[in-house]
């Protein structure tokens, strides 16, 4: 009886486990199409060569996969400051992309951009003016890897390439 018991939680787990995943995929696809139309749709430079790997970090990081206060409530998927309600992933997306091509405290993160420096060069430019956690680098970079976003900046710069 036990034994039947232990199989049961353990093949449940496992579902579960997978089912979590296929849901952090699809939102992850999600996230990166819509960041790539944006991308595109602005026609700057410096928006279509940001990786796309380190906004949806960001994007995971500041609505917790979409499920937070602010992303529920106000559509605000990256923790811009202020009250504004945005309606939807796409216009909080563009929002997020405006005050990075924009904003003078991103000016050193627009430089690495534009020199094509690495990844972790880019990402400790923009999480000093950023955020106020000083590890906030730190957990880009773990959630990069974790889920491998690198991906979305190889298919990123393919569809950019080709329009």
């Amino acid at each position: 009886m036990e034994y039947r018991q232990c199989s049961f939680i353990l093949i449940f787990s496992i579902f579960a486990f997978t089912a979590r995943a296929d849901c952090n995929d699809q939102y992850l696809d999600k996230v990166a199409k819509v960041i790539t139309k944006e991308k595109l749709s602005l026609n700057d430079e410096i928006v279509k060569n940001m990786p796309t790997s380190i906004i949806v970090a960001q994007n995971i990081l500041e609505s917790s996969w979409g499920t937070s206060k602010a992303a529920k409530e106000r559509r605000n998927f990256y923790g811009l400051r202020g009250k504004k309600v945005y309606f939807s992933l796409q216009e909080s997306t563009r929002s997020y992309l405006v005050n990075l091509a924009n904003h003078n405290a991103y000016k050193k993160t627009r430089e690495k951009i534009s020199k094509k420096e690495k990844l972790s060069s880019i990402i400790k430019a923009l999480a000093k003016p950023y955020a106020e956690d000083r590890e906030y680098a730190e957990k880009l970079i773990d959630v990069i890897d974790s889920y491998d976003l690198e991906r979305y900046d190889e298919e990123s710069n393919i569809k950019i390439a080709s329009n």
